[in-house]
């Protein structure tokens, strides 16, 4: 799914971005894929292969978060939805697969095939690519005790959002944050 207000529609609307009206948006993402999906290039629509082979002089990056389960976790243990699955068993799978080998692998083969098979610098090519890495921000406020008595739906079945749930949702976040860098410093690449 493609959508006109996601962040990379946003910042080419931006006027105030470097290049102001003299840039050319190539919106490839697709809200639910996962490094799996990246990487499978039998799909028509395949992000990575969408992308211009060494044409991008800004390209950004944001994966991760449905590879470890961010939404049916919130499914299940925020929204307590019907048939959304258990909660603690998505958030032992999601820590499971953050911190998994194969999921450690796919990462670095997306930026290794982003980087080396994309952003190349050639005759044709722009002088410089930057790539940059968005990470995801906190879920809630965990810092009051206002929420403490509240759920995130009008649901009378959802559970509360006490403190200590927004502090563990939060550090979920930025587990994968610091995993994603993890995965960027390995993979330096100086052109």
């Amino acid at each position: 799914m493609r959508r006109s207000d996601a962040y990379g529609p946003q910042l080419d609307r931006d006027r105030d971005m470097v290049g102001g009206n003299n840039h050319k948006l190539h919106f490839v993402s697709c809200t639910g894929d996962t490094t799996v999906n990246l990487l499978d290039f039998t799909k028509p629509d395949n992000q990575i292969n969408a992308i211009a082979e060494g044409t991008a002089t800004l390209a950004t990056l944001s994966i991760g978060g449905n590879d470890v389960l961010f939404g049916p976790i919130v499914k299940s243990c925020i929204y307590n939805a019907p048939k959304s699955g258990d909660c603690t068993e998505h958030k032992q799978n999601g820590l499971r697969t953050l911190y998994g080998r194969e999921f450690f692998d796919r990462y670095n083969t997306v930026l290794d095939k982003i980087v080396t098979g994309k952003l190349r610098f050639g005759d044709t090519g722009p002088l410089y690519t930057k790539l940059y890495q968005t990470s995801y921000i906190q879920f809630f406020d965990d810092w009051t005790d206002e929420c403490n008595n509240r759920a995130f739906t009008g649901w009378t079945f959802a559970p509360g959002m006490t403190k200590a749930v927004r502090e563990e949702f939060n550090h979920m976040v930025h587990q994968l944050n610091e995993a994603s860098l993890l995965h960027t410093k390995y993979v330096q690449y100086e052109r």
